[in-house]
């Protein structure tokens, strides 16, 4: 870990955070200085924790041109403030919220009081591939009352105390992120599918259950096809008057299948609960 406090100390720090997330330019501010950042590896998991005040730290398309934009920076904010712009939003980030910045596009990230908070690096490919490629929406954001965040900041969490984790485990903590930032990261401007539709479900299946004991990946696959076949059973039943139902087509939601996929991609919450192991299933 290297501490800077003003002087020419200040470079070494910019190098550092060069280093780390790719080419930024900074400008200090008023006041003293202050850095800190401390760098960790997991296998694919890559965090850095930045503890700073007095400095604006932003990425221009000069930086962009030299460095490596291949990902989007998933920022933690665990203490202080920090407010972050890109692509004309701009957000002010408090203890416990999060947004994602996209390393491709210009951003400008300003610490004044003391601040600390953690990014981690998502590899582009397997977000746009996870939210098929509709809009990602940056610099917004995301309260720390929702749900969706708190366990994320839970995963992250345990990702950091766990230094130890294999690559496949890192891969799946990397998986699970990006299924739990999926429904506020993705911009609705098109019908959703079926698919779609099923992990709404189960994602509202989690919020109402957030504080239950009984949230575990086998509740919510149980649960989902029950409340499934309710709705089923529902349906038939108000066709009995009219000409027979066509029958179910093979892409169907309510297909048994379609619903234990959907419930299995949302047992990354198995990666977070107390007796859980560490990976996704």
């Amino acid at each position: 870990m290297a501490a800077v406090n003003g002087g020419e100390t200040y470079h070494d720090w910019l190098a550092k955070i060069n280093q780390v997330y790719g080419h930024f330019a900074a400008r200090p501010l008023e006041g003293d200085f202050h850095g800190e950042i401390d760098t960790s590896y997991a296998g694919s998991l890559k965090l850095s924790t930045v503890t700073t005040r007095n400095v604006n730290l932003y990425r221009t398309h000069q930086e962009i041109r030299g460095g490596n934009d291949a990902w989007f920076y998933t920022v933690f904010q665990l203490s202080g403030e920090a407010s972050i712009e890109q692509d004309d939003r701009q957000v002010c980030l408090q203890s416990g919220d999060m947004t994602l910045i996209d390393a491709s596009r210009p951003c400008s990230i300003l610490w004044q009081l003391t601040s600390r908070q953690v990014s981690l690096l998502l590899p582009r490919q397997l977000l746009e591939n996870q939210l098929r490629g509709s809009g990602i929406r940056v610099a917004t954001r995301l309260d720390k009352s929702l749900p969706m965040v708190q366990l994320s900041q839970r995963l992250l969490q345990e990702s950091m105390s766990s230094p130890q984790l294999s690559a496949s485990e890192s891969e799946a903590a990397l998986d699970a992120m990006v299924c739990l930032l999926r429904p506020m990261l993705h911009q609705q401007d098109v019908q959703p599918s079926r698919r779609e539709k099923q992990y709404q479900k189960i994602i509202r299946l989690i919020d109402d259950a957030i504080q239950e004991e009984h949230l575990r990946p086998e509740w919510l696959a149980s649960e989902t096809m029950t409340r499934s076949s309710r709705e089923l059973a529902t349906a038939g039943g108000s066709a009995t008057t009219a000409t027979s139902p066509p029958p179910l087509s093979s892409g169907s939601a309510c297909r048994p299948e379609s619903i234990v996929n959907a419930a299995a991609e949302v047992s990354v919450i198995s990666y977070l609960l107390p007796v859980a192991p560490h990976h996704c299933c």
